[in-house]
């Protein structure tokens, strides 16, 4: 059979019947608060089995001892199954054809995973190879018809899931953080995002036709809103960099309180196995490794830091700050575009003589990734080839880069919100709930980067403060409030953990009923 055969049958795949129970697979974080939601949604159907992919079993959203299946993630995210391969479906060339863009993507994700060493293409390849041919197997043998997850899967374990669910015509429904605190979008894909968005844009467009009727926003959002607009040469900082994510050193410690909580007999046994590591070559020569890599990452910031110069505003140039990376944002978000070099090779070769690219790096990339994941010195030195780059240096003021930029170009940053309040075109390279605002541009060719470079430069075209209102206003309609884990739930937080918990189980809730109208119970 032709492969556009096999992509022609799994399009025409039933979609589960409204009668079916639920058989149901989801990836979680392992945490209590994802727990008490993702219990809350199961127990309003008729489940017939669960699927539970997180770390730690006793997080499992619990439908009963003979239909129930955990899978440590911590060890599939390595391609490590505990099983017996013969009694593993074997896979064909139809399925792996089928497959590939998920392959790449997969193989991208398994940097998350370089922090004690590199993982070679060999080591890549079979870690996605056991896990196409695991989780196909799985998905079949136990007829799951519905994926559930906390978050965009942007993990090697649960991205492959999430493709082979869509391949096979499984609903997938997850939730993706919105630009304002503690809201959520709720998706089934992460390249549609907040696909209600247009059809409301649409009729708030007829509702606010009125230049002069105010557009009304709930307190959030109405903050929100005025902090993005004031005059002011400090930007807001983005809700989700306020939260204090741990780095290498404090999750280490926080790794190791983890173990003792679970019993001293637990704890010493860690500490043992730790001290039998020490003895073993293997261990030393992967600490001379993180070693020689940190060394790596000090001369990638010191290149990049004497090639940076002091940017001159009263040129026109486009703002591109980077994104750090391995993060969602970029893997899967940005798509092709997660190799950030493509952007500006992209905008260098089509953008007016006269105009400037202006690069900033993520100022937590080298905090966030010491070993070096995510860049390359290479990366900066085929940057700095492009005639148009510029290098700005880490330390200089984004806000004014933003204020005095013709336009932004980002993968999926929250600079593209920000811009939309300074009144900058966007030129975005993936896939987020920005990408339905008004002076946003999808750019996902050359041809649709020369269509929007033509209007931004040749017919002026840029958003408004209003339009970005509305834009909000949308946002606001189609978000639900609440969070899916206590690390982005702060103290100073609008809802109560049952408040939150209630919020976000009926938010999925609501969005399964339209796959099991009849699984549901009152």
């Amino acid at each position: 059979m032709s492969n556009q055969a096999v992509v022609a049958k799994s399009m025409l795949a039933p979609r589960p019947s409204s009668q079916e129970s639920i058989r149901v697979i989801v990836t979680h974080l392992g945490a209590p608060m994802s727990d008490q939601i993702l219990r809350t949604i199961l127990k309003r159907f008729s489940v017939e089995s669960c699927i539970s992919v997180c770390q730690i079993k006793c997080h499992v959203p619990f439908v009963g001892a003979d239909r129930q299946l955990w899978i440590p993630s911590t060890l599939v995210k390595w391609g490590e199954y505990d099983t017996d391969w013969d009694e593993i479906t074997p896979i064909g060339a139809d399925l792996v054809e089928n497959m590939r863009h998920c392959e790449s993507v997969y193989m991208d994700m398994l940097t998350r995973l370089e922090e004690r060493q590199t993982l070679s293409y060999q080591v890549r390849k079979r870690a996605y190879l056991k896990s196409l041919q695991y989780w196909n197997h799985i998905l079949d043998t136990w007829k799951i018809n519905l994926y559930l997850s906390s978050g965009i899967p942007h993990e090697s374990h649960d991205y492959i899931i999430y493709s082979l669910c869509k391949f096979k015509g499984v609903p997938t429904i997850f939730v993706h953080a919105g630009a304002v605190k503690e809201e959520h979008c709720v998706l089934e894909d992460w390249e549609e995002s907040a696909a209600q968005i247009p059809d409301v844009l649409k009729r708030l467009r007829e509702e606010y036709a009125d230049p002069h009727k105010m557009i009304v926003l709930n307190d959030k959002y109405t903050r929100f809103l005025e902090a993005q607009v004031a005059s002011s040469r400090t930007a807001p900082v983005p809700w989700d960099m306020e939260n204090s994510f741990s780095g290498p050193l404090t999750k280490k410690v926080q790794r190791i309180a983890s173990v003792y909580k679970r019993g001293v007999g637990n704890f010493m046994n860690h500490v043992w196995r730790f001290y039998v590591r020490l003895c073993h070559p293997k261990h030393w020569i992967a600490s001379l490794d993180r070693m020689r890599r940190v060394l790596l990452v000090r001369r990638m910031v010191r290149f990049y830091d004497q090639h940076a110069v002091e940017p001159d505003l009263t040129k026109p140039f486009v703002y591109f700050p980077l994104q750090m990376q391995p993060e969602c944002s970029t893997t899967p978000m940005a798509g092709a575009f997660t190799d950030q070099i493509l952007i500006a090779k992209m905008l260098s070769g089509l953008l007016p003589d006269e105009v400037l690219l202006y690069i900033k790096e993520h100022p937590n990339q080298s905090r966030q990734y010491p070993d070096g994941r995510g860049r390359e010195l290479f990366f900066y030195k085929d940057l700095l080839d492009l005639n148009r780059v510029r290098f700005v240096s880490r330390g200089y003021n984004s806000f004014d880069l933003l204020t005095h930029c013709m336009a932004v170009a980002t993968g999926t940053g929250t600079v593209g919100m920000e811009a939309l309040f300074k009144e900058k075109p966007v030129l975005l390279f993936g896939h987020t709930f920005t990408q339905y605002a008004s002076g946003v541009f999808q750019v996902d060719s050359v041809e649709s980067c020369r269509k929007a470079l033509r209007a931004i430069f040749e017919n002026g075209a840029k958003p408004t403060i209003r339009e970005s209102a509305l834009f909000l206003r949308a946002l606001q309609e189609v978000s639900v409030p609440g969070v899916f884990d206590r690390e982005y739930k702060k103290e100073s937080s609008d809802m109560t953990f049952d408040e939150s918990v209630a919020s976000m189980s009926s938010a999925y809730i609501e969005r399964i009923r339209k796959y099991f109208p009849e699984s549901a119970h009152s």
